[in-house]
């Protein structure tokens, strides 16, 4: 076109047929301006562009569309390596975690008495079965009236101990509680051997506490006579408890006496202070 001087610097900005680079990459070859606005819109492999996937809204080059789509697009379903099921990228890993029905799981049944836990593996498809029977699994005691919960491995050990199990006297035949079964042995049981009151006097009877009177009448002659001899051997204690003590305070005066007179050099108010206290000491003994 031919101009004038004076617009030919405003032309060359707009003219569509002067060379122009693309916006989007140096690496697009240089091209007329008239060409750029399709280019840039249209043509250009390096345009930006939004992710297609609904949800994603990422943005990044066309040429990176497809890398983008195949390892990073959190949108795009993927197969479970496991179960091979449809799984949203962004949900893989809680879907291998908490859902994939192939993926191998630790029973972890706690048992709260040891702090042990079940260590068995399975697929997650069959942890429900062996859950089932799992020796960990928590059940209740069957004994009526206890509410003890503890693991299926431990039951019959709690169960046979348990404080509310029914169980007969081993005496009287009656049905009893475990955890009552002592207290009935020793103060109600009619049936159960017990020891002579006069057991500590030297009565070696053993009778039912249903006996224990008829046994005080019939062996009273017996008893007495061990009481006569219980009250001669504890007067012979006590006379042989006197001997001791006037001999130790025999060998007490000796004692003191000796002091006094490793004391006697040492002046007239020592010896008056010893002879006070050895009269004292005799005071005491005479009392």
């Amino acid at each position: 076109a031919h101009l004038r001087r004076r617009d030919r610097s405003q032309h060359e900005g707009l003219c569509d047929f002067a060379p122009a680079r693309c916006r989007h990459s140096p690496k697009c070859a240089p091209m007329l301006r008239g060409q750029l606005g399709r280019h840039e819109s249209d043509e250009c492999p390096f345009r930006p562009v939004l992710c297609p996937m609904t949800g994603c809204g990422c943005t990044m080059a066309l040429d990176k569309l497809d890398e983008h789509l195949e390892r990073d697009c959190p949108r795009v379903l993927c197969k479970c390596e496991l179960c091979e099921a449809s799984v949203c990228r962004a949900d893989l890993e809680e879907h291998s975690q908490s859902a994939c029905p192939l993926a191998s799981v630790v029973c972890g049944l706690l048992e709260e008495e040891s702090r042990m836990s079940c260590d068995h593996r399975c697929e997650r498809r069959a942890l429900a079965e062996h859950r089932r029977s799992c020796v960990f699994r928590a059940t209740t005691c069957r004994h009526e009236g206890c509410c003890h919960v503890t693991t299926c491995r431990l039951l019959a050990t709690h169960e046979e101990n348990c404080g509310w199990r029914v169980m007969p006297c081993p005496d009287c035949g009656d049905d009893l509680l475990l955890g009552s079964l002592q207290e009935h042995l020793e103060s109600a049981c009619l049936e159960h051997m017990v020891a002579c009151p006069f057991a500590e006097h030297g009565c070696p009877a053993l009778v039912p506490r249903r006996l224990v009177k008829d046994h005080l009448t019939e062996a009273c002659g017996a008893h007495l006579a061990q009481l006569c001899e219980a009250v001669a051997m504890r007067d012979v204690e006590i006379r042989n408890l006197k001997e001791e003590a006037l001999h130790m305070r025999s060998e007490f005066e000796q004692r003191l006496e000796r002091l006094e007179q490793a004391l006697g050099g040492r002046g007239d108010g020592g010896n008056g202070s010893g002879s006070g206290s050895t009269a004292g000491v005799r005071r005491c003994g005479n009392t």
